[in-house]
């Protein structure tokens, strides 16, 4: 039996480099074994906290959404393009 866990990370392709923890699931499994996993994102996933504007924002453009048990073994990788961008408080 192993305990795996898996996260998605998010990072935007373009302007500042920011990288943040989207969602994160874990999975009890037997040798062998395998199993699909969900992590829904939402606006949220992709937002920064704008620090003047007193907000959580996320600017349109391409994020890069990386899926693996850390940030240094990544085992899956996918594009997901924001065609606006998303302010909410």
């Amino acid at each position: 039996m192993c305990l795996w866990k898996t996260g998605g990370l998010v990072k935007r392709e373009s302007g500042a480099f920011r990288s943040q923890e989207a969602a994160s699931a874990g999975l009890l499994l037997q040798p062998g074994e395998s199993r699909q996993v969900v992590l829904p994102l939402d606006a949220r996933s992709f937002a920064y906290f704008d620090v003047k504007g007193k907000r959580w924002r996320a600017d349109a453009g391409i994020y890069r959404v990386l899926i693996g048990e850390s940030a240094e073994q990544i085992a899956l990788s996918g594009a997901v393009q924001l065609d606006h961008s998303v302010v909410s408080k």
